[in-house]
């Protein structure tokens, strides 16, 4: 059986871990920063730190922007303990299907900028709700006592939807300079004609070092999955996927996900916004799980083999249908 990891990540120490987090690479040299606190305490000053602060927790409380924020704040903890950890200009994509107009997971840039080693980090959003680049870059314009701004954006039409990308920086108070990253909205890009999964396109996926899935019904996750793992057997480097805890893993049920090749870690923070009937904006699940697929591994599994851990894994919620669609989702406000 695979070794399981819990990261109780209230990252905080109070409430210790099972056990140490799986190490994924051996962490580069690191450029010279901004001296910065030694204490213990030090994570939990920096959990203090660009979105995590509590005054920017209720900048966007009614749209649901910063949904999981304290989950994405936890994450912290990897990048100080290098258990995922890039190289400086090192090209790391990270997809995010369905993402609206959520800001949450612009924390990882500024915890990373104040890592020194900044990669050359690229956010792609997918969405067809036409006016979401417009409303996030306007949220964007908010964050700036938060240590990020607003640079440039791109524009890419293409027969099948369209590109819009935002060039942002983020200042981190330990680092010495703003770094620069970019978030694209891919716009209607899938193409499910061309084995596309329908929230997105596989060679989005086949580049990502990491992929987020946040506040997905249960009926779509495990189909998320299939495409996942195929983009794990086209790059079987280290990859890092969060999505919900729908199973209830996080306090104790620690065979949910054993049958998934790789590691597990759980993020001890309530994760996902809409699903609780009546709470909208209220997360989900107690938790988050941090999966880190055994690439080679996934690389010589077959479909059959890829389908039948997902069917245990999932149970019937894998060969659930999927809800189609009815129209246009409305413009977000």
């Amino acid at each position: 059986m695979v070794n399981r990891t819990i990261l109780l990540a209230l990252a905080l120490a109070s409430v210790p871990a099972c056990a140490t987090a799986p190490t994924i690479a051996e962490p580069p040299v690191v450029e010279a920063q901004v001296a910065r606190p030694e204490a213990e305490n030090d994570l939990e000053d920096r959990l203090r730190e660009g979105l995590c602060h509590e005054s920017a927790k209720e900048l966007f409380e009614d749209a649901g922007a910063m949904a999981s924020i304290d989950a994405f704040c936890a994450m912290e903890a990897y990048w100080i303990n290098k258990k995922f950890s890039f190289a400086k200009d090192e090209d790391v994509t990270i997809l995010y299907p369905g993402a609206a107009t959520h800001l949450s997971p612009l924390q990882i840039a500024h915890s990373l900028a104040g890592e020194g080693n900044f990669p050359n980090l690229h956010f792609i959003y997918t969405e067809i709700i036409e006016n979401a680049p417009q409303v996030f870059q306007d949220r964007v314009a908010k964050l700036n006592d938060y240590g990020f701004r607003f640079v440039r954006k791109e524009e890419k039409k293409f027969t099948k939807g369209r590109e819009v990308t935002l060039h942002l920086a983020v200042k981190h108070p330990y680092a010495e300079k703003e770094r620069e990253f970019k978030v694209t909205y891919a716009i209607d890009r899938s193409d499910p004609e061309k084995g596309d999964h329908p929230f997105f396109r596989q060679e989005y996926a086949d580049r990502a070092k990491i992929i987020i899935t946040h506040d997905i019904n249960q009926e779509d996750d495990p189909k998320l999955f299939q495409s996942y793992l195929k983009a794990v057997a086209a790059d079987p480097k280290q990859k890092l996927i969060m999505f919900d805890d729908f199973l209830g893993m996080c306090w104790g049920h620690l065979t949910s996900y054993s049958s998934l090749p790789g590691e597990i870690s759980v993020i001890a923070r309530p994760y996902g916004c809409v699903h609780k009937v009546g709470s909208p904006g209220v997360e989900y699940h107690d938790c988050s799980v941090l999966y880190f697929p055994e690439g080679d591994r996934v690389r010589g599994m077959s479909p059959t083999e890829v389908s039948g851990v997902l069917r245990e894994t999932f149970g019937s919620l894998f060969d659930a249908p999927k809800p189609s669609m009815v129209g246009s989702p409305p413009p977000i406000e």
